[in-house]
């Protein structure tokens, strides 16, 4: 995720597989508001930057385009969770999830080496 709010909110958006009209329905907002979000015309309220990030499965700071620790992105992503856990032998997957998780899975390690190098002494893993 790069600086742009707008940017970084579409990717999520785009990573979670919803669309802008899901996203709105769910967030409590008319669409054509969450399309000025999207678009940078528009700024959302705090109480509703809260509820984006935790519906996209992101933080707030990755949606802000603030630096992220990739201390703090270890494991606690449920998408990481799910593939892990699909790794130690549950067979039942559903193939349109695991390909979500995976690309959430990318957006995440895409932020990881990001913030390694907006922090270069990082420690590298």
């Amino acid at each position: 995720m790069g600086d742009s709010f707008s940017d970084n909110l579409k990717e999520a958006r785009l990573a979670a597989n919803l669309t802008q009209r899901e996203v709105a329905e769910k967030i409590g907002v008319a669409k054509s508001t969450y399309s000025q979000y999207e678009s940078g015309n528009r700024e959302p309220m705090i109480a509703t930057i809260k509820k984006l990030a935790k519906l996209l499965n992101v933080s707030a700071d990755e949606l802000l385009g603030l630096p992220v620790n990739a201390d703090e992105m270890e494991l606690r992503r449920p998408a990481i969770k799910t593939l892990v856990r699909s790794a130690k032998g549950n067979d039942d997957i559903d193939i349109e999830m695991a390909a979500q998780q995976l690309r959430r899975l990318k957006l995440y390690h895409d932020m990881i080496v990001e913030a390694q190098n907006v922090h270069p002494d990082a420690e590298k893993r």
